[in-house]
């Protein structure tokens, strides 16, 4: 257990698994229920479809059923388990902070994930709540949670009688939430970021450049949001052109309050990446304007 995980607390509050439309499809398979009345009942339970579908779920339903119709086992992968980042600390240049939850102090932060499979998989409804501090420090902390998928690779034969491959990911499990200590890198020089490679939200930069001691300054951040993300899992073990990734909802309710305390001589800039998961400030270095 590293220095940033001895005072932390988390409480499990929900761990469910979301079925897949194929292995609800071989259920009622098994049943020798008719198409039609596997159409409806599909259709029925509100399952969900990939988040990339456009036009209604029952059409997508239909063309998986004609897919799985026609689909063979080419191998079962095994399980591989990919770390998500779901809150990051990061720290000003030169400089330490300390966090606090703000809301409820019986819950504290409270988090979500609905992992959604891919291709015909299963997939995960988790939730958390965090209740203690992270006491002062001068490294970033990362919160993670570990997302355990099964992948499969099948054959696929269309109407036409074209083949293809497909891959089947289904989350199968979790990892407790594990909190990691980074050496903060180099500092972030702002006026060097390629706008084209980052889509950025600036807050407002505090100059500190006539500034001789350490300024500390209090924020609340709210934590109310949702998030959608993609996680590549199984990379390398594919044949080529193929890939495996699972959809991750994060969503997150409450607030908590950081003490910053910065380095003299700076100017110090916080930042959101709007493609990221940053529900916290990221941290950057301007250069004084002369």
């Amino acid at each position: 257990m590293n220095s940033a995980e001895r005072n932390f607390s988390i409480t499990e509050l929900q761990d469910s698994a979301i079925p897949g439309i194929a292995a609800q499809y071989e259920e009622l398979t098994r049943q020798k229920r008719s198409e039609d009345q596997i159409l409806n009942t599909l259709a029925g339970q509100g399952i969900f479809a990939p988040p990339n579908i456009r036009g209604p779920a029952w059409q997508w339903i239909k063309d998986a059923i004609e897919a799985m119709k026609g689909r063979t086992l080419v191998k079962d992968l095994g399980n591989f388990t990919a770390p998500l980042t779901w809150l990051t600390l990061d720290i000003p240049y030169q400089s330490r902070a300390s966090l606090e939850w703000k809301t409820e102090a019986s819950r504290g932060g409270e988090f979500s994930l609905r992992l959604l499979g891919s291709g015909f998989g299963g997939g995960r409804s988790i939730s958390w709540s965090v209740t203690q501090a992270i006491q002062e420090r001068d490294s970033r902390v990362v919160f993670m949670r570990d997302v355990i998928t099964n992948v499969k690779l099948y054959k696929i034969r269309d109407a036409n009688a074209q083949e293809s491959m497909q891959v089947e990911t289904s989350v199968v499990g979790r990892g407790p939430v594990r909190l990691v200590s980074e050496k903060n890198p180099t500092a972030t020089s702002i006026d060097e970021l390629d706008p084209s490679l980052y889509d950025i939200d600036y807050g407002k930069a505090l100059d500190l450049t006539a500034y001789d001691v350490p300024f500390s300054q209090t924020d609340t951040y709210s934590i109310d949001k949702s998030l959608s993300l993609t996680i590549g899992v199984a990379e390398g073990v594919l044949p080529a052109g193929l890939s495996a990734e699972i959809n991750a909802e994060l969503g997150s309710h409450g607030s908590c309050e950081v003490v910053w305390q910065f380095a003299p001589r700076f100017i110090h800039q916080p930042y959101w990446k709007k493609r990221g998961n940053s529900l916290l400030p990221l941290w950057g270095i301007r250069r004084a304007v002369r």
